[in-house]
């Protein structure tokens, strides 16, 4: 096996530690969730990384963050890519802000602790996910976990 196999297989073995330790930190707060009577609040952050598009198609809001304009084609682009049988009606905006960053937004709301559940149920199949991803990326090097 060459060094440079080995360097690539320990850096993707690190990878996998630190999903192993959020994995454990999410399921400490499933339990939490499910054992106790808890009070849960979401925010969702979107900072907006992509090209800037056509200046028709550009989504704008007011200052109380509600659309002015655009979002046509940009909600049915958004609902045709990100739609899944995992929706989440529950999120009610709280004062959908924006922040000192001119293309980042956020939602907040809080939630039950059912919504919670689900959430961090997303999150770990998430995690655990990439987890497998990386692991069967190690077997291509020859290692086994």
């Amino acid at each position: 096996m060459s060094i440079k196999k080995l360097e690539k297989a320990t850096k993707i073995l690190e990878k996998i530690k630190i999903l192993d330790a959020e994995i454990i930190e999410i399921d400490k707060f499933a339990m939490f969730a499910a054992n106790d009577e808890i009070k849960a609040s979401f925010e969702l952050k979107i900072d907006n990384i992509g090209k800037k598009k056509e200046d028709e198609n550009k989504v704008e809001f007011d200052s109380d963050g509600s659309l002015k304009s655009g979002a046509t084609d940009f909600y049915a682009e958004m609902i045709r890519k990100y739609t899944s049988p995992l929706s989440f009606p529950f999120l009610t905006p709280m004062g959908n802000s924006t922040s000192d960053k001119k293309n980042e937004y956020a939602l907040r709301a809080d939630i039950s602790e059912n919504t919670t559940l689900n959430i961090l149920g997303l999150l770990l199949c998430d995690k655990q996910r990439k987890r497998d991803l990386l692991i069967g990326e190690l077997a291509k090097y020859g290692f086994q976990i």
